[in-house]
């Protein structure tokens, strides 16, 4: 078996069964943190808006909108 992978900020985590109240929460990392084998990590914000996490605040809704450039 694997390590866990290491959660950085603006990884895009999905919270597994193992948490009663959080499984199958989609959330974004705000800050870098240990990853205890409960959560997956399935994405990542691009490097180039990374920044905009500056302006989301914990617990704060958020949804994904494809940019159709």
């Amino acid at each position: 078996m694997y390590p866990p992978t290491p959660i950085k900020r603006g990884d895009t985590i999905i919270e597994s069964s193992l948490y009663d109240r959080y499984a199958g929460e989609l959330q974004i990392a705000l800050q870098d943190m240990d990853n205890s084998g409960k959560t997956s990590v399935v994405g990542k914000v691009c490097d180039e808006e990374v920044y905009l996490l500056d302006h989301v605040r914990p617990w704060q809704k958020f949804k994904f909108k494809e940019n159709m450039r």
